[in-house]
């Protein structure tokens, strides 16, 4: 799924289905999904943002994946290295 980039680009978000959308899209426009991936944990939001999220998935370098239900902040941080595939992740927020 992901290149051999270095980098991984962390989202975890909760109930920010428009603002993350408007983010990820950003990161899009300025080519970063080339250079690093891009890893966003929906922490069992009730928005349906990760349904809104699925939209990202057929780009490069781009993984969406969900809490099955809200289990806080730090460990959907700690589940960002867990899931991290490259040598460096920066957390980003939503």
């Amino acid at each position: 799924m992901f290149n051999k980039n270095l980098l991984t680009l962390c989202i975890p978000t909760y109930n920010r289905k428009q603002i993350v959308s408007e983010l990820i899209d950003g990161l899009l426009r300025s080519g970063v999904n080339n250079i690093a991936d891009i890893l966003i944990i929906d922490d069992g939001s009730k928005d349906r943002t990760y349904q809104a999220l699925m939209q990202f998935c057929s780009y490069k370098n781009i993984q969406v994946l969900a809490n099955e239900s809200n289990i806080g902040y730090a460990r959907t941080f700690m589940r960002c290295f867990d899931e991290c595939k490259t040598e460096y992740l920066i957390m980003c927020t939503d």
